[in-house]
């Protein structure tokens, strides 16, 4: 199972660093900076305890003369402290050429993870080695808006931020804020990381990483009385396809409780 979900970090490792009318016009009548509508979110998702989450995944494109894609579909709640979990379930949903469907519910925790077995109505837990963490927490961080956006914060790459729009997001008003990352400069940044998953092959996984990657995007769309991120959406562009993911932030705040 663990391998099955370092291959799928890989292909979403540069995530983790990283409607409107009249839009114009509305930014500037009320003088709002994208840059401090960010800041203000990353210091209130710091404050929760808990989310949930919803979201798919679709990769999809051309390869080798062949058109493919492969969607997941993930339904979690995640215990946080300084806005990074500690504790998340999660069940995943794949669907794909070659690939048999079934969901499976997966629990994380800072040392350990595993899966439930339904057939014995029970969790097959696993302690983590060093390096099992570090590829855990590029997963997680693919769709947890908090570690996302602790990630964006601590990152010195140039960052186009712009504001989008505003737009309902689960029955609550939010602003939509754009962030295109320099792919060259985001792999430069991703060294530690690269280092901790591929070990001696990172310059190899640099490359490949480099190779694929040509433009990403990442939007958040952050409610206007709150300042807590309701949605987030990424684009990533490579030679053979586009990824493209749409999740949902709900019940902030909501006590944590793992599935029996």
């Amino acid at each position: 199972m663990f391998k099955r979900f370092s291959t799928y970090v890989l292909l979403l490792l540069t995530s983790t660093l990283t409607a409107g009318c009249g839009v114009t016009d509305w930014v500037s009548s009320n003088e709002m900076k994208p840059e401090d509508i960010i800041q203000s979110a990353q210091i209130n998702m710091q404050q929760l305890e808990s989310i949930r989450t919803e979201g798919t995944s679709v990769l999809e494109g051309n390869l080798l003369g062949s058109s493919f894609e492969y969607q997941m579909h993930t339904v979690s709640q995640s215990k946080l402290k300084k806005g990074s979990p500690v504790e998340t379930y999660m069940e995943t949903s794949m669907l794909g050429e070659g690939i048999p469907e079934r969901t499976e519910t997966i629990y994380f925790s800072d040392t350990q993870y595993g899966a439930y077995n339904p057939s014995t109505s029970s969790w097959d837990i696993t302690d983590f080695t060093a390096e099992d963490q570090a590829t855990v927490q590029l997963f997680l961080s693919s769709f947890d808006p908090s570690s996302s956006l602790n990630k964006y914060a601590d990152s010195k790459i140039k960052q186009d931020l712009k504001i989008i729009g505003k737009e309902d997001v689960n029955g609550v008003s939010c602003i939509g804020i754009s962030i295109e990352t320099d792919a060259d400069e985001l792999i430069k940044d991703m060294t530690p990381a690269l280092t901790a998953i591929a070990g001696e092959s990172m310059n190899l996984a640099a490359s490949i990483a480099g190779a694929m990657v040509k433009d990403i995007n990442l939007e958040y769309w952050i409610g206007e009385a709150d300042s807590l991120v309701y949605g987030m959406n990424m684009e990533l562009t490579t030679p053979f396809g586009n990824y493209h993911s749409d999740v949902k932030v709900y019940d902030h705040n909501e006590p944590f409780e793992l599935p029996e």
